[in-house]
């Protein structure tokens, strides 16, 4: 099976830091700042902290950062699916490969008192649907867990 593509990343960090500068270079044309406090109102606008030292005062700029803010929300939501996804997979392909190992396990003991011993092949086959559910209940089980856990700590 060849391996699928996948996500690129070294685009998306390319775009990211394109994104970046677009907002450093309007602040600093739109509200006269210089580069550091430029680069400061945007760390603060994508980590939505906003500290309220720096505002926007000009309508074209408030106009900019509104279309800015909403589009930096769809590009980090993008962001954080694929980084989510890639580690979703890699773990599923880990506990699916668990899986398999202990189900070859239990075939080889079956046999042993009689019965025939599957190959890798036909374990995959059979379990495949039930792996499936299972890898995907446990890391729901652990996404939930480590909520709970943050969410009971932090609030």
């Amino acid at each position: 099976v060849p391996k699928a593509a996948g996500p690129p990343y070294i685009f998306l960090a390319v775009l990211g830091a394109i994104y970046v500068g677009i907002g450093v270079a309007v602040g600093m044309l739109s509200e006269g700042w210089r580069f550091l406090t430029s680069v400061y109102v945007v760390a603060q606008i994508i980590t939505t902290v906003g500290y309220g030292d720096f505002t926007v005062t000009t309508a074209s700029m408030k106009l900019f950062c509104a279309f800015y803010v909403i589009s930096l929300l769809a590009m980090g939501a993008y962001f954080i699916n694929i980084a989510v996804d890639t580690m979703n997979s890699r773990n599923a392909h880990f506990l699916t490969s668990r899986l398999c190992d202990i189900e070859m396990m239990m075939t080889v003991k079956s046999s042993l008192r009689g019965s025939k011993c599957w190959g890798l092949a036909q374990v995959v086959e059979k379990f495949e649907r039930y792996n499936d559910l299972i890898v995907a209940s446990a890391l729901m089980f652990i996404c939930m867990l480590a909520g709970t856990v943050f969410y009971a700590t932090y609030e």
